[in-house]
């Protein structure tokens, strides 16, 4: 995965999901239809040690921003942030800048 920044979408992955959520919804698909289709299609970053945390902000922060944050997507992304989601693949100033953007994120779920 290439990582441009330490933003939300600011790796190849997380703008993938955006991406891939926002066409959905784009072609009529309902919010929950799309979340399926998102989770299915990222399976293998839901749980991965070095890609969930940019799956799951990335769709959480999409949900929220198109007014369709899902429950379980916000508590799921709350919990891999608390857990200290990818800030172990991180040199220690990015992931200073990394934990800051995850703790702005959380505040707004």
């Amino acid at each position: 995965m290439g990582y441009s920044s330490t933003a939300i979408f600011g790796n190849d992955l997380a703008s993938d999901v955006r991406a891939t959520y926002r066409e959905l919804l784009e072609d009529g698909v309902s919010a929950e239809e799309a979340l399926l289709k998102v989770e299915k299609e990222f399976s293998y970053a839901s749980n991965d040690p070095d890609n969930r945390a940019a799956f799951w902000t990335a769709l959480a922060a999409t949900q929220m921003q198109v007014g369709r944050l899902d429950d379980r997507v916000r508590d799921q992304t709350i919990a891999v942030i608390d857990s200290g989601g990818d800030l172990h693949t991180w040199e220690s100033a990015d992931a200073a800048r990394r934990k800051a953007v995850f703790a702005k994120l959380r505040s707004q779920l």
